[in-house]
């Protein structure tokens, strides 16, 4: 039930309180959905064949997208809305208060970092699974640092959230994957070129962008039920 409960977008119309939010889950199949259209209406042929064209291509776009903002499945993110996340803790998800220096895990670094995670649970190298990691770490135009995968620099538990939240996120990651079909191992050991990746990075920055608009997605609160059919 928390996961349904993990916020994405709050507006809060002028008042210390939230006013209305959007789930994270729901974003996430927004953005995926507007990623999906951009590929079949939008994105110029020579984009596409720089991407590998077909429906592989297609489907690592809208998962990509799908999964940009992974990262906001964690404490740091969660408690910038303290009165969402007490419902989240109370469904299971201990967030607790604001931890302190909350801008050391911005939500584009823990996105990738929990991609990659992800990715090496099911046997990939993590220098085969980082160029994945990247483009959602970079979502926001930034990308993370040339050591960004040494453990000693990741995060801590006051920040990522403990055993649960990375079962949360590694939920989310399973949701999107198996909701879009998408075969990751068809990727796996893929020399992709540089200008590719950054095409792609760009790619899913605009679908994240739309995806944005509340005018073509309204927030949705605890109302997901026109999403339970998932990325369809």
């Amino acid at each position: 039930p928390a996961l349904d409960l993990l916020w994405a977008k709050t507006k809060r119309d002028g008042t210390p309180t939230v006013e209305l939010w959007h789930p994270l889950r729901a974003h996430m199949w927004d953005s995926a959905a507007v990623a999906g259209w951009l590929w079949d209406n939008w994105l110029p042929r020579s984009v596409r064949d720089l991407l590998g064209g077909g429906t592989e291509s297609r489907s690592l776009y809208r998962w990509l997208s799908g999964l940009h903002d992974l990262g906001k499945a964690s404490v740091a993110f969660q408690t910038k809305a303290l009165e969402l996340a007490a419902k989240v803790h109370s469904a299971g998800l201990p967030c607790g208060g604001a931890p302190a220096r909350p801008g050391e895990a911005p939500h584009g670094l823990v996105s990738g970092i929990a991609l990659v995670d992800s990715l090496t649970r099911r046997g990939w190298p993590v220098q085969e699974a980082e160029w994945l990691g990247l483009i959602v770490g970079g979502h926001h135009g930034k990308f993370p640092a040339v050591d960004w995968l040494d453990r000693r620099r990741r995060p801590g538990r006051q920040l990522l959230g403990d055993e649960s939240w990375s079962a949360a996120r590694e939920a989310l990651f399973v949701a999107v994957t198996e909701s879009l079909g998408c075969q990751l191992d068809r990727w796996r050991g893929r020399a992709v070129p540089v200008p590719a990746q950054l095409v792609l990075a760009g790619a899913v920055i605009l679908a994240d962008w739309l995806a944005s608009n509340d005018g073509l997605f309204p927030y949705a609160g605890a109302a997901l039920d026109g999403y339970r059919d998932g990325l369809d």
